[in-house]
Formats: structure tokens, C-alpha cells, sequence
């Protein structure tokens, strides 16, 4: 197996095991990305994947599938909720790293104790708008991703959306359009609504499939890495 071979097999295994992590709760959600940015870093510095253009929004879900399907092996279609969101998430704050040249390392790891990503603090301070993430003027800073995902849209001059509508709520807002006018069909009188059986069916299938997500977005406020907590971080 050639030197080659084996790193691109490390970042694609550190990738795809920390999106399961991040799947199984056990590494949040800014964490998984963290890495994930990291490790796609990797495959666009050794250009497995060509650096794709990020200015606009729109281009992140595509340059999502290209990066799934090359570096991954794997269909970004077929991937969880969970896993695309840490995909779009992650794939902004690599871009802009690979384009900024501005990622760090101390002691030979670009991960600090804290799980935040060290980044070169005189790029930081040479720029107008990212002076403000190095206050001290240090050297090495590490920067959660909040704060790496401002770099990147400053970096890639990254378009403001014209909605502040995501997709996923524009569906939920089409949906409820629907139950308005289902709930609005009552009779007035006998209360009774007309729905055909495969109209429920589906209600229900939307019922259960809500009621999973919720579940699932509750249990997440409670994730945090505790004190001494190792991210699966897979050499």
C-alpha cells in the first residue's frame, strides 16, 4: 500500500467514523464537523477532490455530493439528516481553510485539547474583518467552529441568502398551508373533516417521522463532551 493510499484512507476513515458518532450521539454536533472540516481539508490539499467554488449557499449541497462520491465512495443521497447536516456544515469551514492556507498545528495535531481547530493567528490579524478572532495577537489560535465558520464565509466572500428560509422550513410552511386547509374543511356543524385513507395513512407516517426528529433534537441538547472526553478520532 503506498504512503498515499494509506492517508487517504485516514481521512476517509476519520470522516465516516465520526459522522457515525455524531449519528450515535456520541460526539455533538460542532465536534463532528470540527474533525470532518479537518479531514476534507486533507483530501482537497492532496487533491483527491477538486476545490470546489463556494460563494453561494446553493453550491454547498453540490459540492457535498461531489466530495461523498469521491473521497467517501458513498451516495450523500442515502446519508441520515445528521450526517448531511454535518457534511454542509463541515465542507464551508474546509474550503475555506484550503483557500486561506490558514490551518495550524501544535505539537503536530491541528485539533486542539479543547476540540477546536488551531489556526494561523497572523493570517487572522491580517485581515480587517477576522482581527476580532485573534484579540491577543497570538500566534496559534484555536477557534471553535462558530468562529471557523465565520473565517470561512469571509474568506470565500460567501452571499447572504435572500430568505433566511432554509428548505426544511419551507416545507414545514407549505405543510401547515395544507393542515390549515384541511382543518378548515370541517363541517360546522358535526365537526366532521373528509380525509381519504391513504391521507391518513400518510398523516400518520408524517406523525411518526416528526415525533422521531424531535426525539432526536432533544436528546442533542443533552450532548456535551464531558472533561476528558476523547472525540473518536481515529488515526
Amino acid at each position: 500500500m503506498t504512503n498515499t493510499k494509506k492517508t487517504t484512507d485516514g481521512f476517509k476513515a476519520q470522516i465516516i467514523h465520526n459522522l457515525d458518532a455524531h449519528e450515535n450521539h456520541m460526539v455533538s454536533a460542532d465536534n463532528c464537523a470540527s474533525i470532518v472540516a479537518q479531514n476534507m481539508a486533507k483530501a482537497y490539499d492532496q487533491k483527491v477532490v477538486g476545490l470546489p467554488k463556494l460563494n453561494d449557499a446553493k453550491q454547498i449541497n453540490e459540492a457535498c455530493i461531489d466530495f461523498v462520491a469521491i473521497a467517501l465512495e458513498l451516495d450523500f443521497k442515502q446519508l441520515s439528516g445528521n450526517k448531511k447536516s454535518c457534511l454542509r456544515k463541515a465542507i464551508v469551514v474546509a474550503v475555506g481553510l484550503v483557500k486561506s492556507g490558514a490551518l495550524s498545528e501544535v505539537k503536530g495535531k491541528s485539533l486542539s485539547d479543547t476540540n477546536k481547530l488551531w489556526v494561523d493567528g497572523d493570517y487572522l490579524k491580517s485581515h480587517k474583518n477576522l482581527k476580532h478572532l485573534n484579540k491577543d495577537g497570538a500566534t496559534q489560535v484555536a477557534l471553535g467552529f462558530g468562529q471557523l465558520t465565520s473565517m470561512a464565509k469571509e474568506v470565500l466572500n460567501m452571499k447572504t441568502s435572500k430568505t433566511t428560509s432554509t428548505e426544511f422550513e419551507l416545507a414545514i410552511q407549505n405543510f401547515n398551508k395544507g393542515l390549515d386547509k384541511k382543518l378548515d374543511s370541517a363541517d360546522e356543524k358535526s365537526g366532521f373533516i373528509n380525509c381519504s385513507d391513504n391521507e391518513s395513512k400518510q398523516l400518520t407516517n408524517t406523525f411518526n417521522k416528526i415525533k422521531k426528529l424531535k426525539e432526536m433534537l432533544n436528546a442533542q441538547k443533552d450532548v456535551r463532551p464531558k472533561d476528558g472526553e476523547a472525540l473518536i478520532n481515529f488515526a
